[in-house]
C-alpha cells in the first residue's frame, strides 16, 4: 500500500511540474557581479553566534568564512 502511494505521488508530482526552464537569452552576468548585502533574513540555528558570514565564488570554487 505504501509503495503504491509513493508511486502515485511521484507520478503526480512529475506530471504537475510544468515549469518553463529555458534560460533567459539576454542575461547580463556583469550586472550581478560584486558584493551583495542582505537587508532581511531568517534566523538559522547554524548561523547563530557568527559575527559575519561571507561567500566568495570564483569560476569553480566556493569559499565560505564562518565568521568569528
Amino acid at each position: 500500500m505504501a509503495a503504491a502511494l509513493l508511486v502515485i505521488g511521484v507520478v503526480y508530482g512529475r506530471a504537475a511540474d510544468r515549469t518553463d526552464r529555458t534560460p533567459v537569452p539576454s542575461f547580463d552576468l556583469a550586472r550581478y557581479m560584486g558584493t551583495w548585502y542582505e537587508i532581511a533574513r531568517y534566523d538559522h540555528p547554524f548561523e547563530r553566534g557568527l559575527a559575519e558570514r561571507r561567500g566568495y565564488r570564483t569560476d569553480r570554487l566556493l569559499f565560505v568564512d564562518q565568521g568569528q
